[in-house]
């Protein structure tokens, strides 16, 4: 997040999501309100998300609760949901260096 997300909500690369009206209005409102204010530094912010978390995690959701990465594949979403893992790879998209290349092909 701190490579793709943060440097766009805290202005660094404020035209990479001009394509989508309402965005950043929308993820600043989102991370003041479950987050911490978008121009605290590093450390608030990472403080912030790691209780917003434990938050989740002592929500008493069980097994409903599935935490996943990227990484992780179909196989946990597909466990949770009881349907067959797709024969297909997962895909990725969304990547650190497409949000990068779309931020510098933007000029300011």
């Amino acid at each position: 997040m701190s490579q793709t997300v943060w440097p766009v909500i805290q202005g660094g690369l404020r035209r990479a999501r001009e394509d989508i009206p309402g965005w950043l209005d929308m993820v600043q409102d989102l991370s003041r309100t479950r987050l911490a204010d978008p121009s605290a530094d590093r450390a608030a912010l990472m403080e912030a998300y790691e209780r917003h978390n434990q938050e989740v995690r002592a929500a008493g959701l069980g097994e409903r609760l599935i935490e996943w990465r990227a990484g992780d594949g179909w196989g946990p979403i597909c466990r949770a949901l009881g349907v067959p893992t797709p024969d297909e790879p997962f895909p990725l998209t969304n990547t650190r260096a497409e949000w990068q290349n779309q931020a510098e092909a933007r000029p300011d």
